[in-house]
């Protein structure tokens, strides 16, 4: 390949990259009536990090970011919390793949952090299923929404994506991230919830 064709397959990577990624949402359970989440704080509570290797620390970067900044367009103050970083996080091993994720000690770890922020809904994103065939990566997000005062589940939606690595997990992050935060709100938008 000469340089003028290696440096044009460069140019015309981010578009092939973006065409081979895809993201639906299915709401499972319809939006709790009166529930908005307009004008509120919402913790976000971020297990992507038990598959960072697969996803990229870039990719899960970009989805904190885009995450925060599209909803703080709906007037939501949203603070994401990895799992990594949390005090129950913070030695687990990925290594051990029958190790089950503490999500409720996450989350129970963190009510002081929750109450500083005058929280009013609690987002919980789990990588609920993975598969990786040759290039392509399949996975499954679950996105669950709760009440903090009162811990009740006010909606859910999964979300299944697919992309196509060239050479490395992390390829084009901006736009892998956007097709996931886009139909997150998309899928908020339907419910009636912003």
């Amino acid at each position: 390949m000469s340089k003028k064709d290696r440096r044009l397959f460069l140019l015309a990577l981010p578009g092939l990259l973006g065409a081979c990624a895809s993201n639906q949402f299915t709401a499972s359970a319809p939006a709790a009536n009166g529930i908005t989440l307009a004008k509120s704080r919402l913790y976000v509570y971020s297990f992507m990090d038990v598959r960072d290797s697969e996803f990229g620390p870039m990719m899960l970067a970009e989805i904190d970011r885009q995450l925060v900044a599209e909803l703080a367009k709906a007037s939501v103050t949203a603070r994401v919390l990895r799992f990594k970083d949390s005090e129950a996080g913070k030695y687990y091993s990925t290594t051990n793949s029958g190790m089950s994720v503490p999500t409720g000690q996450t989350i129970s770890g963190n009510l002081a952090n929750e109450k500083s922020l005058a929280t009013n809904y609690r987002l919980v994103i789990f990588p609920s299923d993975m598969k990786i065939t040759g290039a392509w990566m399949h996975y499954q997000v679950r996105w669950e929404l709760f009440d903090a005062a009162t811990n009740k589940r006010v909606w859910v939606a999964t979300s299944h994506g697919k992309h196509m690595n060239f050479a490395k997990n992390d390829e084009d992050p901006q736009a892998r991230a956007k097709g996931i935060v886009d139909g997150f709100v998309g899928e908020l938008r339907k419910s009636r919830l912003l």
